[in-house]
């Protein structure tokens, strides 16, 4: 009487099943950057450069002329990044990697935070330089300027908060997702498979 001798099944070693798709992956990584860089440098504006002007410089005016080339010159490359971004999102929206709704959802945000920096750069920035340019003494401004300049410095901040606060919601969809697309490779091979002799 022969008698099969029993013989535990194997483990199989078998090749990856699921590679890295590094375009989506590239997209999603490249948003997240730009979006991060934005907002870092509205963040380290507001909260460091802007209150260590005014320690550190004694002249107000000097202080408010350094705040307001450091404002000009980051809204200049917020709308260069915001010009950046509209254009890896439709990239996003070509490759199917977002729906149409979620990409003009974030098309609009993106537009919303760049229209701000334009705002901030064309239409507050040159009315402060013009009061600061024509009274070299703000101790002695007039009342009426005096209210204005605090005003413009107001919207200014406003514009900012408003680019921070849309950055966070741009931000969101891609810090859940670009690190999961993956696609599985040609051999279809699904892992973890057991093997017994003979089959």
């Amino acid at each position: 009487m022969n008698i099969k001798k029993f013989e535990p099944p194997r483990l199989v070693s078998l090749p990856k099943t699921r590679r890295l798709s590094w375009i989506p992956t590239a997209l999603e990584f490249t948003q997240q950057v730009v979006l991060g860089s934005w907002m870092g440098g509205i963040l380290v504006f507001g909260v460091l450069a802007v209150p260590q002007l005014r320690l550190v410089v004694d002249d107000a005016r000097d202080a408010a002329w350094a705040a307001l080339e450091l404002s000009m010159q980051l809204n200049f490359v917020s709308a260069g990044a915001g010009s950046f971004l509209l254009l890896v999102t439709l990239m996003m929206y070509l490759l199917a990697l977002r729906e149409q709704r979620a990409t003009f959802v974030q098309i609009a945000v993106i537009l919303g935070m760049t229209g701000a920096a334009v705002a901030s750069h064309v239409a507050v920035g040159p009315r402060i330089a013009d009061i600061l340019r024509e009274h070299p003494d703000l101790a002695l401004l007039a009342p009426d300027l005096r209210t204005t300049l605090d005003a413009l410095g107001a919207w200014n901040a406003a514009l900012m908060t408003l680019q921070f606060v849309l950055g966070c919601v741009a931000l969101a969809p891609g810090v859940r997702r670009w690190y999961r697309y993956v696609s599985p490779n040609e051999s279809g091979d699904e892992p973890f498979l057991i093997a017994a002799d003979g089959e």
